[in-house]
């Protein structure tokens, strides 16, 4: 059930510390390694630099190292593999131009040469074509772009053969809610992403290529039952 889960912030979106918890959370809990992550951020050119400013002066507060020490905040990747994948897409993202935020700063306790370590990064200028963009990247880097039109933003958030999960945040639900229904995914939030999100009443799972069928909720137990037809003709 892989994803590359979009989150479109509206123009009229609460950023503050509040909202920049909770979306930190939903981008680098667990190291950016989560099926259900924020993978993709799109914000619109107007608020471009608020956002920027306070996502990074919330990441820079992360503390990485040994997660087994009490005060660190993000831990390793779990492989190698993994740590390498995660550079190849930044240095591809760097090649295309894109400019790379907080990949060099942010605190860290002891020597992360070490350990499978990648600092929460922030990335934006990026294209649309780029692989840290499409593919889904499963550690803690985040691409930003920006948009004018919401209808373009929402085009761009579809273009992908995930379709996993999706957020809409904006101070007015009724709005949120029409640019939900225009996302392609199994389930979109608005003003909350990923685990803390999950309603476990409700069914759960993906389109296109992010997975078959349902758990949770009714759609859930229907998946472990077999039904019978009788059709039955008079005569």
């Amino acid at each position: 059930m892989g994803g590359n889960d979009p989150a479109i912030i509206l123009d009229d979106a609460d950023l503050g510390a509040s909202t920049m918890k909770t979306m930190l959370a939903a981008a680098f809990q667990m190291t950016g390694q989560v099926c259900m992550a924020i993978k993709r951020i799109y914000v619109p050119t107007s608020r471009r630099d608020e956002f920027l400013n306070s996502f990074c002066s919330a990441a820079d507060a992360i503390l990485v190292g040994d997660g087994l020490e009490p005060a660190v905040t993000m831990g390793p990747l779990h492989t190698r593999r993994a740590q390498l994948r995660a550079a190849g897409l930044l240095d591809d993202a760097a090649r295309r131009g894109a400019n790379i935020r907080n990949a060099r700063q942010g605190r860290q306790r002891g020597d992360l040469l070490g350990g499978y370590f990648v600092r929460p990064t922030v990335v934006t200028d990026i294209p649309d074509d780029a692989p840290l963009k499409t593919e889904e990247q499963f550690c803690p880097a985040v691409p930003v772009a920006t948009y004018d039109e919401v209808d373009d933003a929402v085009a761009r958030a579809n273009q992908s053969v995930y379709g996993l999960s999706g957020s809409i945040w904006s101070r007015d639900t009724n709005r949120a809610l029409e640019v939900a229904r225009k996302i392609e995914a199994g389930q979109v939030w608005i003003n909350s992403h990923g685990p803390q999100a999950i309603n476990h009443l409700a069914p759960y799972g993906g389109v296109k290529q992010s997975g078959i069928g349902r758990k949770s909720g009714i759609d859930g137990i229907l998946e472990y039952v077999q039904s019978q037809t009788i059709t039955t003709h008079e005569r």
